[in-house]
């Protein structure tokens, strides 16, 4: 649901389109109504409520740093924030948290990182697999640190492993979270940090 009001918000549906149906046409007149009451307050903008930062990027965050400052900070650091946040993105963050504290959020979506690779983990990853994270945490190593350069070097060090992408962002969430799915990989690199990072896949 977080998904589909990024994406609607991000592009904007417009009845006055060339080309739509009547039915596309009463979907856009729907779907822009929907995104207007779906505001905290009358009137505001659907684009200020996302805070320049998405619904799974400030899930993460809200889950891995201890307070709201070193949220902020993070979120400078990746280009998702300049100057101070809004009342807007601070409150999403105190909802945020409030979801992640309560017996409502999912469980599969909860982040504990682990500061090595678990024995579990490690079974699950095939020879070419654990070549991989060990020739990611040389390449880490060269890195100016920044969620592009990240991804970037997992693209170029994955096919030279022999592995597809798909079996690499696979191995780097066993190692990272003991499961084969989470956020977006190269945001969690950054996020654990440099030195943190390398320990990890070296482990």
């Amino acid at each position: 649901m977080a998904d589909e009001y990024e994406r609607l918000v991000a592009n904007p549906p417009n009845s006055e389109e060339e080309g739509l149906s009547k039915r596309q046409k009463v979907a856009a007149v729907t779907n822009r109504g929907a995104m207007k009451l779906s505001q905290l307050e009358r009137g505001a903008d659907p684009a200020d409520s996302l805070g320049g930062v998405s619904f799974r990027h400030l899930s993460m965050l809200a889950q891995i740093k201890s307070s709201d400052e070193d949220v902020w900070t993070s979120m400078r650091a990746s280009g998702h924030l300049t100057g101070e946040p809004n009342e807007s993105l601070a409150q999403r963050l105190t909802r945020m948290r409030n979801w992640i504290g309560s017996i409502h959020f999912p469980e599969d979506a909860r982040i504990h990182i682990h500061k090595s690779i678990s024995a579990e983990a490690r079974a699950e990853l095939s020879e070419e697999q654990r070549v991989f994270l060990s020739s990611l945490a040389e390449g880490l190593a060269e890195l100016n640190w920044s969620e592009q350069a990240i991804g970037a070097t997992i693209r170029t060090i994955a096919p030279d492993c022999g592995i597809s992408g798909q079996e690499a962002y696979i191995a780097l969430y066993w190692a990272m979270l003991g499961r084969n799915h989470g956020p977006k990989a190269s945001s969690l690199l950054f996020e654990i940090g440099k030195d943190d990072a390398i320990k990890l896949l070296s482990s």
